[in-house]
């Protein structure tokens, strides 16, 4: 498993890193969107700073697209703070995330930066331990 899902009653943090699959990709959604927690959730951070490799198709992405829009019906209110900077995963989240999605999303070259801007935007901690 290439990524990590952390949890508290504010929020998601998930990191991946390696080789990522679409299938992870959804695997770690689907963890997030299960919580007992994720109605109430205000943010959801995703770190691809130590991603090296990935493997998505277009098909992925409309499988991706449609498990997010159903989370926001439940969740209306949360943000998206992505914390990337290789270039061409950058390229993919603008055009086949935040492009389709409800949610406010901001990119960030660090965790640090992603943190102040959620607790900023939310007015809660994000505590990741």
């Amino acid at each position: 498993m290439s990524f990590t899902a952390k949890f508290n009653q504010y929020g998601a943090y998930r990191k991946f890193s390696d080789h990522v699959t679409m299938g992870e990709l959804l695997g770690s959604l689907t963890e997030v969107q299960s919580h007992h927690h994720y109605e109430s959730f205000w943010y959801s951070i995703v770190d691809f700073m130590d991603v090296k490799t990935y493997d998505f198709s277009e098909f992925d992405f409309l499988t991706y697209r449609a498990q997010v829009r159903g989370g926001e019906y439940l969740n209306t209110r949360m943000i998206s703070g992505l914390v990337v900077t290789d270039p061409a995963i950058l390229e993919l989240l603008k055009t086949r995330y935040e492009a389709f999605t409800r949610y406010q999303v901001a990119y960030f070259p660090t965790f640090e930066a992603c943190k102040e801007w959620v607790e900023k935007t939310t007015s809660k901690p994000v505590l990741i331990d």
